[in-house]
C-alpha cells in the first residue's frame, strides 16, 4: 500500500532541530499545540509501532481530529530526548523512561500502552556463536545497545548481574534498532546485541547459526528475565505540563490509536502486512506476516495499562540501575484511553 505517513521526518533531523530549539524548549514542549503534534517514535520499523503506523495508515489520526507527524528515530534514548528539548511533544518508547525521569525529579506521564512485553533478544552472530553461548562469556567483549539509557541497557544490567558480572564488565555498542543494529552484528563489529521484531528473524533468517542468550517473545523467557508481575513495554509518553495544557490532541491521540489497535484484534496478520507501508516492512513482506503473526500477543488491546502492569519495570529499574522511591501510578494514566470507550 502507498505510505501515507502525514510526515516522515528524518531522524537526524528532529534531533538538530530539538538541539537549536533547546532554549525555548518550554514554549514548544509545554505550552498550547497550535500546530501538528510531533511523536518521536522509537524505530518506525519495531514491531511495537504497527498500532501507530496503522493509526496513520487508515486515516484515524484525521478523524480524531488531530494533525500528527511520526519522526523515527533510532532509539527509545534519542525519542525521549526529542521530548526533553521540544522538538517533539510526545514519545513512543519503552514506559521505563517515564520512571528514570521521575527519579531526576522530571514529571513524565504515560498515557497510552502500545505493548506489553518488550520482545528483546540478545543475540549471538554466526560469527562468535561458537565462544559465546553463556552471559559470562561475554565479559570484555563487545556488546550492542540501542543507545546508552535504553531499556535493553538495564534488561543487560540484571542478566549480567545473575551471573556475577556488572554492565561495566563489558563493552557497550551503540547499535541503534532495525537496520543498523543488524549491520553491526554482520559487520562483526560486536559479539552480541540486543535486537527486536521483525530486525530479529530477517538477521537470523539469513545468517545460519545465529545464537540466543536471552529471548523476552516468550512468556517463560520474559519470567526468567523480569520475573512475576505485569511490564509495560512501548508506551506513549508526554512532559505533564504539555498533557495538561493539549488535552483535545491527547484525547484525539488516544482515540486514533485504540482504534488501530482494536483494528488490529479484527484482521489477520497478512491484512495488518498489506496497510503497512512497504519501505517498513523489508524485501520479504510473507516473512514479515510470519513474525508478525507470532508476536501479536505483544499488543494491548486498548490501550490501557492494565492493574500491576508496571510491577516488573519497578523491580528491574531498581534491581539493575538502583533506583528508589519509584511512584510508578504517578507516571500513566488511563484517563485518555478510557474516554474512547
Amino acid at each position: 500500500m502507498q505510505q501515507r505517513i502525514t510526515r516522515l521526518l528524518a531522524g537526524a533531523s528532529i534531533i538538530g532541530l530539538g538541539l537549536g530549539l533547546a532554549g525555548c524548549a518550554d514554549a514548544q514542549g509545554a505550552g498550547s499545540s497550535d500546530g501538528p503534534t510531533t511523536i518521536a517514535v522509537a524505530g518506525l520499523t519495531n514491531l511495537h509501532n504497527i498500532p501507530l503506523v496503522l493509526a496513520d495508515e487508515l486515516g484515524y489520526f484525521e478523524e480524531a481530529g488531530v494533525e500528527v507527524e511520526l519522526t523515527d528515530l533510532q532509539s527509545g534514548t534519542k525519542a525521549l530526548e526529542a521530548v526533553a528539548s521540544g522538538s517533539a511533544q510526545v514519545a513512543a518508547s519503552f514506559y521505563d523512561h517515564t520512571l528514570r525521569m521521575q527519579s531526576k525529579g522530571q514529571d513524565y506521564t504515560s498515557f497510552i500502552v502500545l505493548s506489553r512485553s518488550p520482545g528483546a533478544v540478545l543475540a549471538v552472530p554466526p560469527s562468535s556463536a561458537a565462544e559465546v553461548t553463556t552471559i559470562g562469556d561475554l565479559a570484555g567483549q563487545p556488546v550492542g545497545i540501542a543507545a546508552p539509557g535504553s531499556a535493553e541497557e538495564a534488561y543487560f544490567a540484571e542478566a549480567l548481574q545473575g551471573d556475577g558480572l556488572d554492565i561495566q564488565d563489558v563493552s557497550l555498542v551503540t547499535t541503534g534498532t532495525g537496520a543498523s543494529a543488524v549491520a553491526a552484528m554482520e559487520g562483526g563489529q560486536v559479539v552480541a546485541g540486543w535486537m527486536f521484531e521483525p530486525a530479529f528473524s530477517q538477521f537470523e533468517a539469513r545468517n545460519s547459526g545465529t545464537g540466543i542468550l536471552i529471548d523476552t517473545r516468550t512468556v517463560d523467557g520474559a519470567t526468567a528475565l523480569f520475573g512475576d508481575g505485569g511490564y509495560a513495554a512501548e508506551t506513549l509518553y508526554t512532559k505533564n505540563e504539555w498533557l495538561e495544557a493539549n488535552p483535545d490532541a491527547a484525547a484525539g491521540i488516544a482515540q486514533a490509536t485504540v482504534r488501530a489497535l482494536e483494528w488490529m484484534q479484527e484482521h489477520t496478520a497478512a491484512e495488518i502486512t498489506e496497510v503497512m507501508p512497504a519501505n517498513l516492512i523489508g524485501e520479504d513482506p510473507a516473512a514479515y506476516t510470519e513474525v508478525l503473526e507470532q508476536s501479536l500477543g505483544i499488543f494491548t488491546t486498548d490501550g490501557k495499562m492494565p492493574e500491576g502492569g508496571y510491577e516488573a519495570n519497578v523491580r528491574l529499574l531498581e534491581s539493575s540501575q538502583g533506583l528508589s522511591d519509584l511512584r510508578p501510578t504517578e507516571t500513566f494514566t488511563n484517563e485518555y484511553v478510557e474516554a474512547t470507550s
